[in-house]
Order: C-alpha cells, then sequence, then structure tokens
C-alpha cells in the first residue's frame, strides 16, 4: 500500500488526501488544498527541487551510489574516464564509446592558447579558484556555440570538453602562480593522471596515478550539493555550460563547502604530534576548537568513502609530513571516537578527513585542494546539467517570504 499524507485546509473544510513519493509531497498535490501557501524551507534543507536519476545517497545504510553502482566499489575497479561516462550517459561505456570520450575529453585538455597567457597575468599571488572562475568566462567568451543548449550533441560535446578541461586548467593555474610555462598535456593519460603530469613535469607512477583516479571517483558526485544546486540554478536559465560550471566553482569556494580537505590538513599541523590528540579533542568538546572533517548532513553512519581513502593511504608512498599527518589523523580519529559527545551524536570522519592527506602525498598542495575538488566534481555537474536540460526543468524562481516594511507613501520632505 502506497504511503499518503492527508492535508486540510481549517479555513474551507477541504480535505484530500496525496501520495508521498520518494520521501516527498508533489507541491502541485499541497496547491490543490492550499492555492496561496507556500513552504517556508530556509537553505532549502527539505524541499526538493528535482527529480534526478545520477546520484542517491542512503543516511541509514551509509553507502552513495552513482547510476545505481556503489561509489566505492566504482573507486576500486573502474577508471575515473568509465565514472564520469556513467554519470553523464547513465550507463558504463563499451570500448569504442570509451575510446570516443577519451578522445573528447583529451581535446578539452588542449587549452585555448589565450588561456595560458591570461591565467598568468593574476601573477604569483592570484588566488587557484578565482583564476579558475576566470578561466571558465574566458572560454565562454570564445565559444558562443555553447549556448546552444537545445541541441544534446552540443550539450554532450562541451560537458566532455569540460571534464578534460578542468584537471589541466588545475595544472596550469599553479604553472602560472609559480612562473613556469604551460605543459602541453599527453594522449595516454586520464584526467586526474594527466593533471599530475602537467603540475609537476613528471609522468606518475602506476600507483600514484590509480590513487588520483580514486580521489576523483570519490568526489564526482554527491546528490544536490550546494555547488550542484548552483549549476542546476543557473542552467536553468539556458546559461552555457562554462558558465554554469563558473557559477559551480564560485559556491564551492565558499568556506562551508569546498575548502574542508585544507582546513582539515591545517588542523593536523597544528596538532602536531598524536599525542596531543586527545587533548585537542577536548578542547573540541569544550567549545575552544573546531574538528574540522568530522560529520556530515547526509550520514549518521561512517561515510562509505573514507574507507577507500584509508586504503589507498596505506598502499600509497608517502611523503615524510603525510605520513606524519596520517599518524596524527588516526590518532584523532580514535579519540573522538573513544568519547560519548562524538558517538552519541553519530559523527564519524567524512571524506575529507584523510582526503588532503592523499591529495599531499601525491604532491598537491593545499591551496589547489579546492580547484582539485571542482576537477573531479565537474563530472556530476556536467550529468546534473545535462540531465536537467533532457527533462526540461522550467526556470528555478522560488517563492519568499517577505519581512520588509508595508507600503508606503514617498515624501520629498522624508529624511535622505
Amino acid at each position: 500500500m502506497s504511503e499518503t499524507i492527508t492535508i486540510t485546509h481549517d479555513r474551507s473544510g477541504r480535505s484530500e488526501r496525496v501520495p508521498i513519493t520518494g520521501g516527498t509531497v508533489d507541491v502541485s498535490d499541497w496547491h490543490r488544498v492550499l492555492p496561496d501557501v507556500s513552504l517556508h524551507d530556509p537553505a532549502l534543507r527539505h524541499t526538493s527541487g528535482w527529480s534526478s536519476g545520477v546520484t542517491r545517497s542512503s543516511a541509514e545504510h551509509g553507502r552513495l551510489y552513482y547510476r545505481g553502482y556503489p561509489a566505492d566499489e566504482l573507486a576500486e575497479s573502474s577508471t575515473y574516464l568509465e565514472t564520469a561516462y556513467l554519470l553523464l550517459h547513465g550507463e558504463l561505456p563499451d570500448a569504442g564509446q570509451l575510446a570516443q570520450w577519451r578522445r573528447r575529453t583529451l581535446d578539452g585538455a588542449r587549452l585555448d592558447a589565450g588561456i595560458h597567457p591570461h591565467l598568468r597575468t593574476f601573477g604569483r599571488d592570484g588566488r587557484p579558484m578565482g583564476m579558475l572562475i576566470s578561466a571558465l568566462g574566458y572560454t565562454s567568451a570564445l565559444r558562443p556555440d555553447a549556448r546552444d543548449t537545445d541541441d544534446a550533441r552540443s550539450r554532450h560535446g562541451h560537458a566532455a570538453r569540460i571534464v578534460g578541461m578542468l584537471p589541466a586548467l588545475v595544472a596550469d593555474i599553479q604553472r602560472a602562480r609559480s612562473g613556469r610555462p604551460p605543459r602541453p598535456p599527453v594522449d595516454d593519460l586520464s584526467p586526474p593522471a594527466g593533471m599530475l603530469y602537467q603540475l609537476t613535469g613528471r609522468r606518475p607512477d602506476t600507483v600514484a596515478a590509480r590513487a588520483l583516479e580514486t580521489l576523483f571517483i570519490l568526489q564526482a558526485d554527491h546528490e544536490q550539493s550546494c555547488s550542484t544546486t548552483a549549476m542546476r540554478v543557473v542552467g536553468s536559465a539556458h546559461a552555457d555550460p562554462y558558465s554554469c560550471v563558473a557559477a559551480a566553482c564560485a559556491a564551492m569556494d565558499g568556506s562551508r563547502h569546498g575548502g574542508a580537505a585544507a582546513e582539515t590538513v591545517a588542523m593536523f599541523r597544528r596538532i602536531h604530534e598524536p599525542d596531543r590528540a586527545a587533548g585537542y579533542i577536548h578542547s573540541v568538546i569544550a567549545g575552544g576548537a573546531r574538528l574540522h572533517g568530522f560529520g556530515h548532513r547526509v550520514y549518521k553512519r561512517p561515510d562509505p568513502r573514507v574507507a577507500a581513502v584509508r586504503a589507498l593511504l596505506d598502499r600509497l608512498a608517502a611523503t615524510d609530513e603525510s605520513r606524519a599527518l596520517y599518524a596524527v589523523a588516526t590518532e584523532v580519529e580514535r579519540a573522538a571516537r573513544s568519547e560519548d559527545y562524538f558517538v552519541s551524536r553519530n559523527l564519524f570522519p567524512n571524506l575529507d578527513f584523510y582526503l588532503g592527506i592523499g591529495y599531499l602525498a601525491l604532491g598537491v598542495a593545499p591551496e589547489l585542494y579546492t580547484v582539485a575538488f571542482a576537477a573531479a566534481r565537474v563530472s556530476g555537474w556536467v550529468a546534473h546539467w545535462c540531465e536537467s536540460r533532457e527533462r526540461e526543468d522550467g526556470l528555478v524562481r522560488p517563492r519568499q517570504r517577505y519581512v520588509g516594511r508595508d507600503a508606503r507613501s514617498f515624501s520629498p520632505d522624508s529624511p535622505q
């Protein structure tokens, strides 16, 4: 028997039973009974804005699924390009589809020539995310054909270009900030491995390349996050995908969203020694410090991505600093999980807790973590953007609860 809820308008006495589908009530059913009443939901925490088949998380079981596949299983056995294709198209690619997809993303990694001097105008103090957003705006200006968002072939072509473009941009942003010339991509490296090669000038070994593939897959999507919502909101106006990705990057740049991995590494550096972990946790409980990378808005069980990152760290060739910080991190986790404060609140490490240590071991500096996150998450962003355009979702235009002044008359004698 399907679930229903009964809505009664006390003033009119009208009552109607409406279905609950997927944990939601369709607003059109609500408005049949209460046509002049809107739901007030600050931050949209309890509002379903779209129907989507891209990603699902299970708070009860602590699992994350990409198009039905467990994300941690994809991270273990799939490649980033396969996963990005899956998110966009709904199915894993066959050999021919994967070869074509690889060629299209490689085209994106060959950045427009004008981007290189453009990025170098920011100098050594340029902020990476601001530079990334600027480069996306630059690309939008150069590709007016991207505005034809009604054409599915055009959408998918630009989506593939963007998936290959962002990792290459991350590398060139860092090279620009350090006064180094751009380095072109090579044909046989995936976008994550290509980013490492362009950053360092050295081909990553098999273990390092696979490690970054894993991190990128685990970050590829996570339902309607703030940045994904920004992507879909701007896309609802039929803006081109480069502008939409720039908007998503701007959302990710906020301290509440994309900066947690860097904040967590900074926290581990401050703690410095494993034997100081318990004291830090007591300070957190007393309100004198903040524990970054712990707890999640969705999961009340362990974040399913954390075990995959820990397994990666156990087999990755670590730097001296990443090894030391990993020892601090594991002791911080042990100390926190031994306290009722965290146990009773179902607080566990989230992806960001160990993520930054993985990047550090691979030679990616903390100032690049947020743009590297964008380079991985862009596969989910373009998947949601294409899905929204295919479903012909309407222009996003929420209602508001007005709390300002009532109507009043203007007088020339009013205080200026």
